[in-house]
């Protein structure tokens, strides 16, 4: 979709304000939106909106699924077509990490970079609005940057007749620690977790620099 921004210098300032007004309810409805899928993720037997990522799935898409154990399988199905249906017993292999997603400063900048309807002349005073309005909302799409979507990440691996296979799955993070303890519950596997990995190795690199200059110091 083409839009058209142009903008006369006196509205500059209110499209300032009105996207801060838009962070400001970003941040209430986010809540609100955390609120409820924490209640909802409590109901594992109904399954979990989530995305998902694989390269068995047509051009390797990530299309918004709904997901599901039951019956010894794991069935993802999209507009309730299914796409994804996991034997439990065929997963080898199970990981968690969490993950960081900026919409509202990727929503503020693709405005701002979107083609406009309309070619104005070089200079003119229509082009200096048009330009002036784009830098609003490009500086804006920063601020967007205050308000991250943090997601959890659950990742299978599993083999059939033609090899190994993996998929991504990316949930909201009760939804995802929900999943992940009813796949964990009904496959018996210990479920890798890369985020405490890379929590031990930076505590890890911290001791040993501690101790080099502990060891430093004595040597002086």
């Amino acid at each position: 979709m083409r839009i058209h921004i142009q903008a006369p210098r006196s509205t500059i300032a209110a499209i300032l304000g009105t996207l801060l007004l838009i962070a400001a309810s970003a941040t209430l409805s986010r809540a609100q939106d955390q609120e409820h899928v924490k209640r909802s993720a409590k109901k594992n037997d109904k399954g979990w909106k989530l995305s998902v990522i694989s390269a068995i799935l047509p051009d390797n898409m990530a299309p918004k699924a709904f997901g599901r154990i039951e019956k010894g399988t794991l069935a993802l199905q999209v507009r309730d077509t299914p796409v994804l249906e996991l034997p439990l017993k065929s997963i080898t292999r199970i990981t968690r990490d969490t993950t960081t997603d900026y919409p509202a400063a990727n929503f503020m900048m693709s405005v701002a970079t979107r083609p406009s309807v309309e070619e104005h002349r070089f200079s003119s005073k229509a082009y200096r609005d048009e330009m002036k309005a784009r830098a609003a909302l490009g500086a804006m799409s920063f601020i967007g940057l205050l308000f991250p979507r943090h997601r959890e990440m659950v990742s299978v691996s599993w083999t059939d007749d033609t090899g190994e296979h993996d998929a991504q799955l990316y949930l909201g993070q009760p939804e995802g620690r929900a999943m992940l303890k009813k796949l964990q519950e009904e496959t018996g596997l210990e479920p890798r977790d890369l985020e405490k990995e890379r929590k031990a190795m930076k505590e890890a690199i911290r001791e040993l620099q501690r101790w080099r200059r502990k060891k430093l110091g004595k040597g002086q």
